[in-house]
């Protein structure tokens, strides 16, 4: 089995003592629904037919709309 080393913060690590969870199982827990996530993505991603360029076309039409709607909500 493979080793993974990560830095906490502080204030988490205090958390963490307080709660008694098993963080190995919450890390491992984490990173299989990330994986699963990610697997889910690229297989829909397979089936698609756009193209990369029209990804990115639609990615900034969607940011566009996304800062439209900040905008006036500041307004």
């Amino acid at each position: 089995m493979a080793k993974i080393t990560i830095d906490i913060p502080d204030d988490l690590q205090k958390e963490l003592q307080i709660s008694n969870l098993d963080v190995s199982r919450v890390v491992i827990t984490s990173i299989r629904n990330e994986v699963m996530r990610f697997v889910a993505l690229k297989a829909l991603a397979s089936k698609s037919r756009l193209t990369q360029e029209d990804a990115l076309v639609l990615v900034i039409k969607i940011k566009e709309s996304g800062m439209k709607r900040y905008v006036c909500f500041l307004s």
